[in-house]
């Protein structure tokens, strides 16, 4: 498989949908749990949003981690939110970094 970073926008979609099946490899930052509490943000709502999201906008580059990071975007339960998610070639997880609620 190519590398991340060499992946279309749609590539990466799959990628991160077909990777978000399993929760086991979903690991939350620090970060992203605190948002979710203040944003009440549900787990199954965040899955929903990784396992159903569209990429709409281009991924960038973490020179600092080495890896790839993807906003996934998803109208559900009545807010579109967007999850942060970091992909690398190393980890065959998801690591989502922050979930934003586009409508605050």
């Amino acid at each position: 498989m190519a590398s991340v970073h060499e992946l279309s926008l749609l590539q990466l979609q799959r990628l991160i949908r077909q990777r978000s099946v399993d929760a086991g490899v979903i690991f939350l930052t620090t970060h992203c749990r605190l948002r979710m509490r203040q944003r009440h943000v549900s787990m199954a709502l965040l899955l929903d949003v990784l396992r159903k999201g569209r990429l709409r906008q281009p991924a960038e580059p973490d020179t600092r981690h080495g890896s790839l990071v993807c906003r996934m975007e998803h109208f559900v339960a009545g807010r579109e939110l967007a999850a942060a998610v970091a992909l690398s070639d190393e980890e065959p997880g998801v690591v989502v970094v922050t979930i934003i609620d586009l409508e605050e």
